[in-house]
């Protein structure tokens, strides 16, 4: 697996794989790390999620 971030200079990114990579299924995202989370946002703990009836 490989991770980094960038600050893009225009609208195209371009991205050369590995070797390893070709003929592979590669999963993209892109998504910027710098945005506000809504304020109505409620944090959860591990314990909301257990006492969670589904």
């Amino acid at each position: 697996m490989l991770r980094t971030t960038i600050t893009p200079e225009n609208t195209d990114v371009h991205i050369s794989v590995p070797q390893r990579f070709v003929g592979k299924k590669v999963e993209v995202l892109l998504y910027t790390t710098d945005e506000e989370e809504p304020a109505s946002a409620v944090a959860h703990t591990a314990i909301d999620f257990l006492n969670k009836k589904y």
